[in-house]
């Protein structure tokens, strides 16, 4: 019966040696990405997503609209920005 094992350490050498000296038949899968590599590609992602940057320039549109509506309002005392 295969079953599946999951091993998180900072020492798999260790664990290599020992499955090699019993024999045992086993894969090794490695995560090399650090978390600020897995954001940068999915930012890529996300900005070749058209629908997305169609909702991104409706929302910038609605928040231009309000900032315009602000600045004309007699209140100057708050500053929205």
């Amino acid at each position: 019966m295969k079953e599946v094992i999951i091993i998180e350490t900072h020492n798999g050498k260790k664990i290599k040696e020992f499955l090699e000296k019993e024999r045992e038949n086993y894969q090794s899968y490695q995560e090399t990405e650090n978390e600020e590599e897995i954001y940068r590609r999915d930012m890529r992602l996300a900005n070749k997503d058209k629908e997305r940057q169609t909702e991104i320039k409706f929302w910038d549109k609605i928040q231009d609209q309000d900032n315009a509506k602000l600045k004309t309002s007699d209140d100057d005392e708050w500053d929205w920005n």
